[in-house]
């Protein structure tokens, strides 16, 4: 099993937009947070398989709720919680990537730069 800090930078992009959109993290809505906030479209079927094995490797947790669709009928859908241990890898993840791109910058790789979009 992988360290809980060893995450992919999609499986990170989850958490946090599963932290962004706290009350409403569904996977419909995490999916559209990415494409907003990212511009990255994510396959649904790779959103779920992503999610449930962030759920297994326990970053993530998830309740069942009742939600009422357009048509009126009611279908549960699961929403998605961080879970201590994701936040403690999330943040182990941004401390290394921190560390690495500072170290980069200071050999003298000056055209790395973060864009601001």
């Amino acid at each position: 099993m992988k360290e809980p800090h060893k995450i992919s930078t999609l499986e990170q992009t989850i958490m946090l937009a599963v932290l962004y959109i706290p009350k409403n993290a569904s996977a419909p809505n995490i999916r559209k947070c990415i494409a907003d906030k990212c511009r990255w479209q994510v396959n649904t079927s790779t959103l779920y398989s992503s999610l449930d094995l962030l759920r297994k490797r326990d970053l993530l947790t998830c309740e069942v709720k009742p939600t009422r669709l357009i048509t009126r009928a009611i279908k549960p859908m699961r929403f998605y919680h961080v879970t201590e241990k994701g936040v403690e890898s999330l943040n182990r993840v941004k401390q290394i990537t921190e560390c690495m791109w500072e170290g980069a910058q200071k050999a003298g790789n000056n055209n790395l730069q973060i864009r601001k979009t």
